[in-house]
């Protein structure tokens, strides 16, 4: 029998694979993973029994095994189902979202000079640019530590793949004339000036994307970055009704995620950006809670053999 949460075909997968471990008659899919972007080794659990997670001290046992199993992993990152929450000694790692009502921003933007339009070929250098900086931002709040090479690499992958759709918010707010009457760009970043305004954000989506654990396809926001902090609002606003209207077309819902800062002093931070998503027409969809497993750089003997989770992380 299948349990809860999770879709036949990837049962399966995970059993073929010697992923399924069973913690107190509770059935979980866990494997370990090294981050590329940090090079932090972790115990990636994709699938636990709901019934586990609400029990008393079912994180803790499962805490306790994943240590004793994965001897090499220093952290346990571990999905829930949206309404699920840890105990205290997790905290919240990613946080999967889903558009439920569009953000009513046309309005605003059209006031802010803001038009969205499609990437060209000849933006994807700022897109990259973007993209790094995000992955950078995300890794550095979370680990301390970032390979910028890996990003690049991860980044060019985002860029070919056949599914990526980017989006460009433009603004002729920031764009200048000169006396000849030519466009010029003001200094905000790497932004570059354009004949209808200035590249001043994006948007970036996987249009294929696949949740292997519960069987569904979906629309996945992977970044939205906005340079000029006085059009923040409008221009994210602008390109989120964009990537909504994307998505509608393909028929497949809008899915996004909030990256949660680990070191205690900066969580709110975290749960801001979250609570502000929910009252603003998100809602959750499913979690990722992360606890420590060990000192960083602390290994035990008899290490066991490391797996793979199938589909990798998300």
């Amino acid at each position: 029998m299948t349990p809860p949460g999770i879709c036949e075909e990837y049962r399966q997968a995970a059993e073929e694979a010697g992923l399924i471990i069973d913690v107190g008659g509770h059935p979980c899919v866990a494997g370990e993973y090294l981050e590329p972007l940090s090079g932090e080794r972790q115990c990636l659990v994709e699938y636990a029994d709901p019934a586990l997670l609400s029990a008393a001290d079912g994180a803790g046992r499962l805490a306790r095994q994943l240590a004793a199993r994965f001897p090499d992993s220093t952290l346990a990152v571990v999905r829930t189902p949206g309404d699920v929450h840890l105990p205290a000694g997790w905290a919240r790692h990613l946080t999967y979202v889903q558009r439920t009502r569009a953000a009513c921003a046309p309005a605003r933007a059209a006031r802010g000079g803001i038009v969205v339009t499609a990437a060209e070929e000849r933006d994807d250098e700022q897109v990259a640019h973007w993209l790094v900086q995000a992955f950078q931002n995300a890794c550095t709040s979370q680990s301390g530590t970032f390979d910028d090479g890996a990003a690049r690499a991860q980044t060019q992958g985002i860029l070919s793949a056949p599914d990526r759709r980017s989006l460009i918010a433009r603004s002729s707010a920031t764009a200048t004339r000169t006396a000849s009457g030519t466009a010029t760009a003001t200094a905000i970043g790497t932004a570059t000036a354009t004949a209808t305004g200035t590249a001043i954000g994006h948007a970036t989506l996987l249009c294929a994307a696949r949740d292997d654990v519960r069987g569904e396809s979906f629309v996945e926001l992977l970044d939205i970055l906005v340079d000029p902090p006085q059009q923040r609002r409008d221009a994210t606003a602008a390109l989120v009704d964009a990537c909504q209207a994307l998505a509608d077309g393909f028929g497949l819902p809008l899915v996004g995620h909030v990256v949660h800062p680990r070191p205690s002093r900066q969580r709110a931070e975290g749960q801001r950006v979250l609570e502000s998503l929910l009252d603003n027409g998100w809602q959750l969809r499913h979690s990722y809670w992360c606890r420590p497993l060990r000192p960083a750089g602390a290994r035990r003997r008899g290490a066991q053999q490391r797996h793979s989770v199938p589909g990798g992380a998300r």
